[in-house]
C-alpha cells in the first residue's frame, strides 16, 4: 500500500509538473504570436490604412479588372487597382489619410497597386513622387519597375521609368537603389545620398551619380509646398468648401507671384545678354580700328 501511494503521489506530482510546463509552453507561443503580429503590422505599414485620392487634375483613370472609371477626390485605392494619367494630368494619393504619407502620380504615368498591403508600388510607365514622413519604426516602402527598385524607411524621393531606363532622385534623406539582372535578382544596390540622382539601365546597376539640378529641386519643392499648404488633410473628409476656396485662392496668388518673378528674371537675363553683346561688339570694333591703324602706319612707312 505504501509503495502504491508513493507511486500515486509521484504520478500526481508528475501530472502537476506537466500542467505547469504546458502553461509555460502556451504562454511562450502566445507571446511569440504577439511579437510576430506586431512585426507584420510594422512591416506592412499601410495594411490597415485606407488609401484615398486627395487631388486630381486633368485626365486620370482608376482601373480595376480592365475597367476604367474617372478618378475623383475621395476615391479609395486598394490592392489590385491601377491609376493612369494623361498629358498635363496628375493624381495625389494619401496612403494613410494625411499629407505626411503621400504619392503623386505624374502626367503620362501608369502605376499598379499589386502589393499595397506589402508597402510596394509598381511603376509600369512614367514618373511618381513619394513623400513618407510618418512611417512606423522599422517599416519600409518600395517603388518597383521592371528594371529597378528603390526603397526607404521614411523619406522623400522621385522615380522615373521611361524608355527602358530608370532614374531615382533622393530629395529628402537617403534611399536604397538596385537594378535587376535577367533573372530578376537585385544587382549593384547602393545607398543614394540626399541631394543626388542616379540612372539605372536595363540589366544593370545604378550608375552616373550626379547632384540634383535646380529644376529638379524646384519641381520637388513646388509639390511638397502644395502638400504642406493643402487644407483638409485627408482629402475630402469634411473641412468644408471655405477651406478649399481659400486653398485655391492661395495657390492662384502664389502662381501669380511665381509668374511675375519668372518674367522679371527673364527681363534681367535679356538686359544682361544685351549688355554683354554690346560690350563684345565694342571690343570687336576696337580691335578692327587698331588693325586698320597699323595698316596705315606701315603703308606710310613704305612710302
Amino acid at each position: 500500500m505504501k509503495s502504491r501511494t508513493a507511486r500515486r503521489r509521484r504520478s500526481g506530482a508528475l501530472i502537476i509538473n506537466w500542467g505547469v510546463y504546458m502553461k509555460k509552453i502556451f504562454a511562450c507561443l502566445f507571446a511569440g504570436l504577439i511579437i510576430i503580429g506586431f512585426f507584420y503590422m510594422c512591416t506592412n505599414v499601410f495594411a490597415e490604412y485606407n488609401s484615398k485620392i486627395i487631388s486630381v487634375k486633368g485626365n486620370a483613370k482608376l482601373i480595376q479588372e480592365g475597367q476604367e472609371i474617372e478618378a475623383k477626390i475621395g476615391d479609395s485605392v486598394s490592392q489590385g487597382q491601377s491609376i493612369k494619367t494623361g498629358a498635363n494630368s496628375y493624381v495625389d494619393l494619401s496612403l494613410d489619410g494625411s499629407t505626411d504619407n503621400v504619392i503623386r502620380v505624374e502626367e503620362k504615368t501608369e502605376v499598379s497597386f499589386k502589393e499595397i498591403s506589402n508597402s510596394r508600388l509598381d511603376v509600369l510607365d512614367g514618373s511618381i513622387m513619394a513623400r513618407l514622413k510618418n512611417m512606423p519604426k522599422g517599416s519600409t516602402f518600395e517603388i518597383k519597375s521592371p528594371i529597378s527598385v528603390t526603397s526607404a524607411r521614411g523619406t522623400g524621393w522621385r522615380f522615373h521609368h521611361k524608355n527602358k531606363k530608370d532614374k531615382a532622385e533622393a530629395h529628402e534623406n537617403d534611399i536604397f537603389v538596385a537594378g535587376f539582372d535577367k533573372d530578376g535578382n537585385k544587382i549593384g544596390e547602393i545607398l543614394l545620398l540626399f541631394g543626388h540622382k542616379t540612372q539605372i539601365d536595363k540589366f544593370g546597376g545604378p550608375s552616373n551619380i550626379l547632384k540634383l539640378n535646380f529644376m529638379e529641386k524646384n519641381q520637388w519643392k513646388n509639390w511638397t509646398s502644395k502638400m504642406d499648404r493643402k487644407e483638409g488633410r485627408g482629402g475630402g473628409d469634411g473641412n468644408g468648401g471655405n477651406s478649399n476656396n481659400f486653398s485655391k485662392r492661395l495657390d492662384k496668388s502664389l502662381k501669380n507671384i511665381d509668374k511675375k518673378l519668372e518674367d522679371k528674371s527673364q527681363e534681367l537675363e535679356k538686359k544682361q545678354k544685351s549688355r554683354i553683346d554690346s560690350l563684345l561688339e565694342q571690343q570687336e570694333n576696337r580691335g578692327c580700328g587698331e588693325e586698320e591703324g597699323e595698316g596705315e602706319y606701315y603703308l606710310k612707312g613704305g612710302e
